[in-house]
């Protein structure tokens, strides 16, 4: 791995470290590190990891000419996990943020949330916000996310990833390093995985604003279809068996969401053998029972 610009200096208790990984972007990155400079809370570091990319991202990182960002580059491509590893390693910051490269963050974003964070007792280490989904082609707002639990929100994010994206959470560093950072063994649902091992030990706050806006456009999400997304929700699944397995819902839903990876991965026939497993373990399952009506019927 190379690095661009070294950081240096001591921590500071403000200071919050902002991961940005990168594969093969450069107008949709300067986006994204131009909204981190925005932001209302100045003490931050923004760190860039080019995870292999093949043109060249270190030009559009330097042309910011700003001694808080920071470039390091993986020298071939080992994954989104890893590169916000990389990120959280060579981060400094009490706090940890992660934006992925295709989003951007409204202005107040990591000011909310250190309010929001600090309002609440220690066991709260990660603090989440609120996101709109917006489609490029349509450029306006076409959903936002409504969930705004705090606490103890293990059972919820069991069922389902209630936080959405990266970009929306911030976690205190430490915490990171305690947990183990992210899954390098998972190339999909990676940040699920991670909300599940946080929230089995430690409360989450929430920023209560709709601080992110999540972008949909055609130039290639980290987290596009792909057949290995099956894989690893199946790990995501295997790794978790003693939590998920205390619920018939849970059990259910993970077998609901198989089915559906299978189906979009053009595997229609091993799709509906999930969604008919999911109905059979839980029968009141309204969201299998659809799948497989629409996939019968050729429309899913």
């Amino acid at each position: 791995m190379t690095a661009q610009k070294g950081l240096s200096g001591q921590r500071s208790n403000e200071l919050v470290s902002v991961v940005i990984p990168v594969y093969n972007r450069t107008d949709l990155l300067a986006r994204a590190i131009q909204s981190a400079l925005n932001q209302t809370h100045k003490d931050l570091e923004i760190i860039v990891v080019d995870d292999g990319s093949d043109i060249d991202i270190r030009a559009t990182v330097e042309s910011f000419h700003d001694p808080r960002v920071a470039y390091f580059r993986h020298e071939s491509n080992m994954g989104v996990s890893r590169a916000r590893n990389t990120g959280i390693e060579k981060s400094r910051g009490k706090y940890v943020a992660f934006l992925d490269s295709d989003d951007e963050w409204n202005i107040r974003k990591i000011e909310s949330q250190l309010a929001a964070i600090r309002g609440k007792g220690q066991e709260h280490k990660v603090c989440y916000c609120r996101m709109e989904l917006f489609d490029d082609d349509q450029s306006k707002a076409v959903a936002y996310s409504e969930y705004r639990r705090e606490g103890s929100i293990l059972n919820d994010v069991l069922h389902w990833n209630c936080i959405g994206s990266p970009s929306c959470v911030m976690v205190e560093k430490k915490t990171l390093e305690e947990v183990g950072g992210f899954d390098p063994n998972l190339q999909y649902v990676e940040d699920w995985e991670m909300w599940i091992r946080l929230a089995e030990r430690h409360m989450f706050a929430c920023a209560d604003d709709v601080l992110v806006r999540y972008h949909i456009h055609h130039k290639g999400r980290l987290t596009d279809g792909d057949p290995k997304a099956c894989a690893s929700l199946r790990k995501l699944y295997e790794k978790h068996g003693r939590l998920i397995g205390n619920s018939v819902k849970t059990r259910s839903l993970f077998l609901y969401y198989m089915g559906n990876c299978l189906t979009v991965n053009g595997r229609k026939r091993q799709g509906r053998s999930y969604y008919i497993r999911s109905i059979a373990l839980n029968p009141l399952q309204r969201d299998a029972y659809k799948a497989l009506i629409l996939s019968l019927a050729n429309r899913l």
